[in-house]
């Protein structure tokens, strides 16, 4: 599964992304079940580790896959759903919109806060992985080329 899909899913489960991402999905390839570190042992009393949680699943599987699938499916359509545009709207029209109430200028000037200049991306250390951040900026930056909804 793609990196952006699999960091979409633990946004929408979590409410977080985080890494390394950990993704359990049925064979038409439905996330189950995310999370991000998942320790190779596990780590009495709060955390499983990645063999405990295989077995699981795979128990799990076995004994109710209907249920699961169902998860699954249902998990699919509320993120498909979610990233669907409005009725008749391009991405020209939500980029306007979102240049208009500022909520793009809002995430620029909040890149721009929290970049460090010394090392190198953006935050204080532990320092991960963000290429959606370098994709958002990317993307607005030529946006804001292209539709020509330069801020004043």
């Amino acid at each position: 599964i793609a990196y952006t899909h699999a960091r979409t899913y633990l946004r929408f489960w979590n409410r977080h992304g985080g890494w390394p991402m950990n993704i359990f999905l049925t064979p038409d390839l439905k996330p189950i079940f995310g999370a991000t570190y998942i320790p190779a042992a596990d780590r009495p009393p709060h955390q499983q580790g990645f063999g405990s949680l295989c077995t699981e699943f795979a128990n799990k599987w076995t004994a109710d896959k209907a249920e699961l699938k169902g998860q699954a499916e249902d998990i699919f359509q509320k993120m498909k759903k979610s990233a669907e545009y409005p009725a008749g709207e391009k991405d020209s029209d939500l980029f306007a919109k979102a240049v208009a109430d500022r909520s793009i200028l809002k995430c620029l000037d909040d890149f721009e806060a929290s970049f460090d200049g010394r090392f190198g991306g953006f935050d204080t250390k532990p320092k991960f992985p963000t290429p959606v951040v370098y994709h958002f900026l990317a993307h607005t930056g030529w946006a804001f080329f292209f539709v020509g909804c330069f801020a004043s």
